[in-house]
């Protein structure tokens, strides 16, 4: 897909404020951070979502595929992320539209800035890190006939903020954090079994970290799962295909329907022992 426009406000959280940053301010690094953030932003793993209600950020959307001026549709999400009551920090907003024949890619990015100390100077100033720090994004493809096929969001953070997906982008989640639970488990839990006679070993181990996991854990991170439990894994069965188990592994959020990031249900997670 071909990026067809992008625009960037600057949200005053306090003074419930926005402003646009101007093209002309773009440049060198600035660039390849943005550039980045998208990227991420469009690769990133999240939540499925569909729109709650058709006003507010979901209203652009079927203006964007009409040719109507970009600025003036980014500014209604701008203002509506400034107007949230919960205490938001200050943060540029990011939305940029890419687009393959009839095919659209509509990214909202969120980019948190800090303060920093500069050398000799004791009064602090806010601005973003070097490297990308936390941030929250959606991604909402849609094509021009069809309309939208696929929301998904997600948040750098430790769970995903209430008031970002709740309040600003007015979603409902596709899957409960209840079906999350009990179906990923079971998903994992399952794989595993494949390997209990060939690998018992490891068949008890991996299953063992996994209940471990799900009910050590209050949220779910599919990536963040996947590495710590076999991104360095040796095996204690030489024949065991790492590699091949990671790749099954990865089929399941798509194959048997569930997010891969969620808030775990512990009470939920029931592992049979027998």
């Amino acid at each position: 897909m071909d990026l067809k426009a992008i625009c960037i406000f600057e949200i005053d959280s306090p003074k419930k404020e926005v402003k646009r940053m101007e093209p002309s301010l773009y440049g060198g690094d600035f660039d390849r951070y943005v550039k980045n953030l998208v990227d991420i932003s469009r690769k990133g793993s999240g939540r499925l979502f569909t729109f709650e209600k058709e006003t507010g950020v979901h209203s652009p959307i079927p203006k964007i595929t009409a040719g109507e001026d970009f600025v003036s549709l980014c500014k209604i999400a701008a203002r509506k992320l400034a107007a949230c009551e919960e205490n938001i920090p200050d943060s540029l907003l990011v939305q940029a539209v890419f687009q393959a024949d009839k095919s659209y890619q509509y990214v909202i990015c969120q980019a948190e800035q800090q303060v920093f100390f500069t050398n000799g100077d004791q009064v602090p100033v806010k601005g973003l890190p070097a490297k990308n720090g936390p941030f929250k994004a959606c991604v909402v493809h849609f094509h021009e006939d069809a309309g939208i096929e696929k929301v998904v969001a997600f948040d750098t953070g430790a769970s995903m903020a209430g008031y970002w997906w709740k309040n600003f982008l007015e979603l409902k989640e596709v899957y409960t954090d209840q079906q999350n639970t009990i179906t990923a488990f079971a998903a994992l839990d399952s794989v595993f079994s494949r390997i209990k006679q060939s690998s018992p070993k490891d068949y008890a181990g991996l299953r063992s970290n996994t209940i471990w996991y799900f009910r050590a854990n209050t949220y779910f991170k599919f990536e963040d799962y996947l590495r710590d439990l076999l991104g360095d894994y040796l095996p204690f069965n030489k024949r065991l295909d790492v590699d091949a188990l990671v790749k099954i592994i990865k089929r399941l959020p798509g194959e048997k329907k569930f997010d891969e990031h969620f808030a775990i249900l512990r009470e939920e997670v029931k592992p049979d022992f027998t």
